[in-house]
């Protein structure tokens, strides 16, 4: 697996510079290093790396977009690494979901969706063997929470929803809005602004939003 360069975040160099970037990437690489080491790990390194390269990328990207928010909310280099670890594993229940219905062109099924739904709860189980961190965790089991209460899996409202979590979900949203799937096209960064915005202290933290509109200066 070759480890990532400016060259892997083309959304992002247009949207922050390269000082800005060179510490996120260097600490996501350093990650995916540990992951590649680990025995424990081997499973994620066989599975994840190769299973679907768009959650890759996507798990990629959210981990170095969450790093940017969170260093400018004051996080500390201990918690910065914890947040890295968070955000890069918060898909990693996807593995138990299969790909057909992850990259299905159509609507879902109600069943189909129920079944997405799982993935924190199937995240949970295979980092288990890992040892990671409660806030590592958190980030994994709850990053589909929503502001007031209308997420999943447990339907926590505000500030029962773990900060990093929070943050998680800004991140991956945003992300997932401007990024290309294989049934659709990314959306312009601006319009992915807008859905952000509107979802504003109802789908997420208002200090995290905040957060992000400044990142972007917008």
């Amino acid at each position: 697996m070759a480890l990532l360069t400016l060259h892997n975040f083309n959304s992002y160099t247009m949207l922050f510079n390269h000082e800005e970037l060179a510490k996120p990437i260097a600490m996501v690489n350093d990650i995916i290093l540990k992951i590649m080491k680990s025995r424990n790990s081997v499973f994620i390194y066989k599975s994840f790396f190769l299973f679907d390269n768009a959650t890759f990328v996507h798990s990629v990207n959210v981990s170095l977009l969450t790093l940017l928010m969170a260093r400018e909310m004051g996080y500390k280099e201990k918690s910065l690494k914890e947040i890295a670890w968070g955000a890069f594993l918060h898909d990693l229940g996807k593995l138990m979901v299969p790909e057909c219905i992850l990259n299905k062109p159509g609507k879902l099924t109600k069943n189909e969706y129920e079944l997405i739904k799982k993935h924190p709860e199937y995240g949970m189980k295979l980092i288990e063997p890992l040892g990671l961190s409660v806030n590592i965790c958190m980030a994994i089991a709850q990053h589909h929470e929503r502001w007031e209460g209308t997420g999943y899996p447990l339907g926590l409202k505000g500030k029962e929803i773990h900060p990093l979590a929070q943050i998680v979900a800004v991140a991956d949203t945003f992300d997932a809005l401007i990024s290309d799937r294989p049934y659709r096209k990314g959306m312009p960064v601006e319009k992915a602004i807008e859905i952000v915005r509107a979802g504003k202290g109802t789908d997420f933290s208002p200090k995290v939003v905040d957060q992000l509109l400044k990142l972007l200066a917008m």
